[in-house]
């Protein structure tokens, strides 16, 4: 296979700086060399050298992990939730950033107790948002009913969900920290 012919992207090299920035201060994409290359349409390998020279301008800040992994950013601006691995292929970024984790022990006991004065709150408290929303929207209806007795079997259905829930989280949250039975 013949080599790519790079001199149609010559012109747009030549701008990049500028283009470059546009994107940067745009987006809340990571700032990386197959993002920058696909935005830019320009070759991957073209972007990786240009944000390189970039990074040593002190334009960008790049910082690179144990593995390799290479992360651009520019200064005052979080750091990107994607990291570039050293073949140029995308990678998701270190688990802490990323994973979403049963909440600490601490906060789950106090979702349990919310949970048991007003269900739902508890729910959100401890990190599973829908069921808890849902909870609070199910008592919000059941209350009222009460009057009429219908609605005593719901509260009384929706309170036990929201305790399961927070009993879950709270085993999941031990677990997690090694506390609990396995």
């Amino acid at each position: 296979m013949d080599e790519p012919d790079f001199d149609r992207a010559g012109p747009k090299l030549e701008d990049f700086e500028q283009r470059f920035l546009e994107f940067a201060y745009n987006t809340t994409a990571p700032i990386n060399a197959p993002a920058v290359a696909y935005a830019l349409k320009i070759p991957i390998a073209a972007a990786n050298e240009k944000l390189e020279d970039l990074a040593a301008s002190d334009v960008l800040i790049r910082t690179v992990d144990d593995q390799g992994s290479v992360f651009f950013h520019l200064p005052g601006r979080p750091h990107a939730m994607v990291k570039v691995n050293p073949l140029g292929t995308l990678a998701p970024a270190a688990p802490s950033s990323l994973s979403i984790g049963p909440p600490p022990p601490p906060q789950a006991m106090v979702g349990l107790l919310l949970n048991l004065v007003m269900p739902g709150v508890g729910s959100i408290v401890a990190g599973k948002t829908l069921e808890g929303v849902l909870q609070l929207v199910l008592i919000v209806i059941g209350l009222p009913l009460c009057f009429l007795l219908i609605g005593v079997p719901l509260c009384i259905a929706v309170w036990g969900w929201a305790l399961a829930t927070s009993l879950r989280v709270l085993n999941e949250a031990n677990r997690s920290r090694g506390a609990g039975p396995d």
